[in-house]
């Protein structure tokens, strides 16, 4: 049901984005719609794929996020040749149809793995004791802190480019670039914290990202440059997929 939801409100916020014509309709529709929308779809699939795996969850976790990399490529090469050839309107009519078909199909395939006697429609109970333990809100302030950080860069990179004298050819291919890291470093994240911890991994990761952000990004000014902060941001920067939901599911079991 959520999935389903997630699906509606990502088609609605491209549709009403393309027939905008004031600021703030693309304020709800891109920014709330599709806002809601996203993380309908992708939270719940990001905890869903591990749970068929006994061992090796991180590099399931890995590869099944690594998926944002692929469509991220496709999306951006796309979406720059969709608008110099079929204009703003139209490009948003275009994505809009395609995440509705495969998003849909990927909606009835998938699956939830829920213990021997489960029902779908039962609630999970919530345990409000984990939000008097400092664990819980050390986690929740990583969690913050470390999705808002990527979702910025992720979606400001190419505007970014743009600012320092980049064409929007080449702020697009820097957001492909980023993506591409993502393709290979979220399975390599994966496999490394099945390897030698998730929260080891994930105190590594964030140390390096924002390492990047102080001593690269800050710097960076020339085509090169940016292009090497994608590659390196997309490596590290997605590494709260790839080991939130697991972490949880360990961690906080053991704290009830």
């Amino acid at each position: 049901m959520t999935l389903a939801l997630g699906v509606f409100l990502e088609t609605a916020a491209l549709l009403g984005a393309s027939w905008s014509t004031e600021i703030w309709q693309l304020y709800l529709s891109q920014g709330v719609c599709f806002g809601w929308g996203l993380g309908m779809q992708y939270l719940s699939t990001t905890y869903l794929i591990p749970q068929w795996f006994e061992k090796h969850r991180s590099l399931a976790a890995g590869i099944c996020t690594a998926g944002t990399g692929t469509g991220g490529i496709i999306y951006s090469l796309a979406t720059h040749a969709m608008l110099a050839r079929f204009g703003i309107p139209w490009s948003y009519r275009i994505l809009a149809i395609v995440q509705l078909v495969v998003n849909a199909i990927c909606v009835l395939v998938i699956r939830d793995r829920r213990p021997q006697g489960v029902r779908a429609y039962e609630m999970p109970k919530i345990n409000f004791r984990l939000y008097l333990r400092y664990e819980m809100w050390l986690f929740i302030g990583w969690s913050f802190f470390s999705v808002m950080g990527f979702m910025v860069i992720w979606f400001s990179l190419a505007t970014y480019g743009r600012s320092v004298g980049l064409t929007s050819t080449q702020g697009s291919i820097v957001t492909a670039v980023m993506n591409i890291g993502q393709m290979f470093g979220r399975p390599t994240v994966g496999l490394l914290s099945d390897r030698i911890g998730r929260i080891n991994m994930a105190a590594f990761a964030t140390c390096i990202s924002g390492l990047l952000c102080l001593l690269l990004w800050v710097f960076a000014r020339t085509y090169a440059s940016l292009t090497i902060f994608a590659l390196f941001a997309g490596i590290f920067f997605g590494t709260f997929w790839t080991v939130s939901s697991l972490f949880v599911q360990a961690k906080f079991s053991v704290l009830c």
